[in-house]
């Protein structure tokens, strides 16, 4: 008997020969109530129909399970008769995947099983949530069929009871041999990777001339520099009298600083990253171009100077 089995299968070998073709024929075969107030996400109905068909079209998968946020956007586990595998979908660029260990394959379903998530119902992250949340989810499918946990919280981040799922999703991609796959390869003949660091990835690119700059985000920091900005317009906010609208927008200017210390325009030079340079006078992004509204909502543009 193969490793993995005493750690994904014993609950559907049963299923298997029992009804190994009674997967829903339909485009999504997922099941469970979204957020209340939110609705359905289009990007996430099409995820779903997307793995859905996955599953019921290649007899060697089992199951998924894994935190969506679209088609492009997920960490998933894809579990194998003979392996264990997950990928994380970065963005619409690119996505990496490896092989589970035997040992994480068995952290992972110790994790799901604390979890629960299928007795779980929508949870909305109701203290952290003033701003920047995703609406996402928690998706597990086998071949009988699929559910989902619906989440409104920062990105991979809810709260309990699925906090402590999330955490090891979220550190399986920071470690392991990963393979990179770009969706442009096969659509372009002479395809060639200039650039890949495995810790910043490349936002925006900028040149001119022999002047050549790149705008990356060190993915590694984000979530840190998000508490860390929460934290400290919490703490500085005034516990008594009324703030003014210049105390505020202080406040919000440095609230924003601190959420995106994680990006930074870098030099590069044959092939290398090289040292922080300032940004290009053509987009500042990240500098101190950020408009605010009374209530507080921000806005940006790039045609608007220091001076405005």
């Amino acid at each position: 008997m193969n490793r993995f089995l005493p750690f994904f299968l014993s609950s559907i070998i049963l299923s298997l020969f029992l009804a190994t073709a009674t997967l829903a024929q339909s485009s999504n075969c997922v099941k469970g109530d979204f957020v209340k107030d939110l609705g359905s996400s289009s990007k996430l109905l099409e995820a779903e129909s997307k793995f859905c068909a996955e599953i019921r079209e290649n007899s060697e998968l089992l199951e998924i399970q894994g935190f969506v946020l679209g088609e492009r956007y997920a960490k998933i586990v894809r579990v194998f008769k003979d392996k264990v595998v997950f990928t994380d979908y970065e963005d619409n660029v690119r996505y990496k995947e490896r092989s589970l260990t035997e040992k994480e394959a068995k952290t992972l379903r110790h994790k799901i099983t604390e979890a629960n998530p299928a007795t779980q119902p929508p949870i909305r992250d109701f203290k952290r949530c003033f701003d920047m949340c995703s609406q996402f989810e928690f998706l597990s499918i086998d071949r009988n069929g699929g559910q989902r946990v619906s989440i409104f919280a920062p990105r991979y981040s809810p709260p309990e009871p699925m906090d402590k799922l999330a955490d090891f999703f979220n550190q399986l991609e920071k470690s392991g041999n990963f393979i990179h796959h770009y969706y442009i390869q096969d659509k372009v003949k002479s395809f060639e990777l200039v650039v890949a660091d495995k810790n910043l990835s490349t936002r925006a690119v900028w040149k001119k001339g022999n002047d050549f700059r790149l705008l990356v985000e060190d993915e590694s920091k984000w979530e840190d520099n998000f508490d860390d900005a929460r934290k400290y317009f919490e703490n500085s906010t005034p516990t008594s009298g009324t703030e003014s609208y210049e105390e505020r927008l202080k406040r919000l200017k440095r609230r924003t600083e601190i959420e995106n210390a994680h990006y930074s325009w870098r030099r590069f030079d044959k092939g290398n990253i090289g040292e922080i340079i300032a940004a290009p006078d053509e987009i500042p992004y990240f500098e101190t171009n950020w408009r605010y509204t009374a209530n507080g909502d921000r806005y940006f543009s790039s045609c608007v100077s220091e001076s405005d």
